[in-house]
This record gives C-alpha cells, structure tokens and sequence, in this order.
C-alpha cells in the first residue's frame, strides 16, 4: 500500500521548518527533489555559519540506533532507506538541535521535502579509549536547552565509528548504560565551550553511591510545568539533585556522592504529576531509576506535511 503524502515526514513536536523564502532559493529548486521517481530530502540552515567555509552536514540515525549514523552535504538532495530518525545539521563550530522524522519514500508528484533548521554554538566531545562492554551503548546528552526543542542526545553503540562528535556548548554528562538502561558507570557534568575539544571518561564512583532518574513524559506546549524533587536517605534530606534537566519529553535528575543505604525519592509537579519510590542505594554502583509520567497536559500532535 502506498504510504500517504501527508505521513511522508512526521516531525515530532516543533523542531524543523519549511525553507523560509529566500534561503538557497537561486541554488535549490524544490521542484527537484526527483530521485528516481521518488520524493527527495534536502535540509540547510537557517542561518548558515560562513567562517573558515566549514562544510554544513545533514545528520541522520535510526532511532533504534542499529545503523551507523548517515551524512549527507547540506543543500543537497537524498533519500535514506525508508525508517524513523534522529535528524540535524553541523556546521564547523555550530550544531542544531534534533528532530524525529520519518521517510516513507513516497513516489515524486510535483516538490520534494526541503527544510530548514537554525543552528546553536558546539562544541566537541571525545569519549576516551574505548569503554563500551558487549551489549552496551555509550549516551552523551546535551543539559543545554532551547526553546522547544529535545534535548540533545546521542547513542553510540560497541564497535561505532567514533566517539567524538559535536554537541551544543554548556554542560553535558555521558555514561555507559546496559542493554536495560541501566547506567553502569555516569561522569559528573562537563562543560563543553564553542570551538573546543572536552575529553570525558565515564567512571563508576568507588566509595560512594551515586542515583540517576529519567522520567520520560511528553507536554504538548509550553510553558513546562516545573517540578521539585527530594531524596531522603536514612533520616537525612539531601541537597537538590546536580543535573536537574526538565524539559518536554523527559525530566533527568543525578545526585552524586551519596552515602549507601535505604533511600525515598519523591518527586512532584505544578501539572499534578506526582512519583515516590523507595529504593537501595549501594557503594560504588550507580542506581538507575527509569519510568514514564503520566500525561496530564493535552498533546500537540506531530506535524503532517
């Protein structure tokens, strides 16, 4: 069955736009997006970044993260196999937030897919050596956000062509995680500046414990509801998590340097999402708390094109 124009490219909440007028418009006719006989993709910046002539790269991944990564020239037509992806732009010391998008490779009528996405300063991160365990998977995410995007992350599995990518300036942690998500080793925060290299190697705390929270939600638009959360181990209330990254399709919380034993975390919403659980803390080991919140705000549905 032919897949329908309309779910031809899916974006998952507001993260990329059609070309605005006079962008590339001499050099890039949307009426050309043809190849063989099928819909073409072609992506430029919105604000495109000319110093030292750096080459801009769209960025491709299948979200389930079994491929290796695909680049494409900006300003360029293409098409990838048909699959759900990770997509953004790179160019020299700039990047642009991710979106998810979906090709079905519908066959050409009259234009092809041609977007556009502004690009925010990066700087590099290189995971050093190669710490990945069979079944495992490194993740590196951005705690920088902006306005109403996903935060940035990337998944790269044992045996993947680099450990060394760009990523937006500020902070970021990474960590190897096993096939269930579970961290097995987590770095404290890094500061990543435009143009600059940050060498990071996720490490496992060897006398202390350390709690890592992702909670998946989704909130339709913004603003964000904001939530608080506390820990309690024993009879003593900790400080406020490190990471603290709320935004609208997750919340991650890190507390680092624990001391082991019996803890309670409790966490709360203005939107009235609530979550407790009781859990063990243990030396040396990082626990992993994984769920999904319960929606209470309506959903913005994906944009059809």
């Amino acid at each position: 069955m032919p897949v329908s124009r309309k779910y031809l490219l899916s974006v998952v909440f507001v993260a990329i736009s059609f070309l605005p007028a006079g962008i590339n418009a001499k050099t890039l006719d949307p009426k050309s997006g043809n190849i063989g006989g099928r819909i073409a993709i072609a992506a430029v910046p919105v604000d495109p970044q000319p110093a030292n002539y750096a080459p801009c790269e769209v960025h491709l991944v299948l979200t389930t993260y079994d491929k290796d990564e695909l680049v494409y020239p900006c300003s360029t037509w293409f098409q990838p196999a048909v699959g759900r992806y990770l997509f953004w732009l790179e160019q020299g010391s700039f990047v642009s937030y991710q979106s998810v998008i979906f090709y079905g490779g519908e066959p050409f009528h009259r234009t092809g897919m041609l977007l556009s996405k502004p690009l925010f300063r990066a700087g590099t991160v290189r995971i050093e050596d190669d710490p990945i365990p069979a079944g495992a998977t490194l993740r590196v995410l951005s705690l920088q956000t902006a306005r109403t995007y996903r935060p940035f992350d990337r998944v790269i599995k044992r045996g993947g062509r680099t450990h060394s990518f760009r990523i937006p300036a500020g902070r970021v942690i990474a960590g190897i995680f096993d096939a269930a998500g579970n961290a097995l080793s987590l770095s404290k925060p890094h500061v990543v500046q435009q143009g600059r290299t940050e060498r990071m190697v996720p490490r496992r705390a060897r006398t202390a414990a350390t709690l890592l929270v992702i909670l998946d939600r989704f909130v339709g638009h913004p603003p964000f509801p904001r939530c608080a959360s506390s820990l309690t181990i024993g009879n003593r209330r900790q400080s406020r998590p490190i990471v603290n990254l709320q935004a609208h399709d997750r919340v991650v919380l890190v507390w680092y340097d624990l001391d082991a034993g019996d803890a309670r975390l409790d966490f709360r919403c203005k939107s009235d999402q609530t979550f407790a659980r009781t859990l063990r803390l243990t030396e040396g080991n990082v626990t992993t708390v994984r769920t999904r919140l319960k929606t209470t705000t309506p959903a913005l549905r994906p944009a059809s094109h």
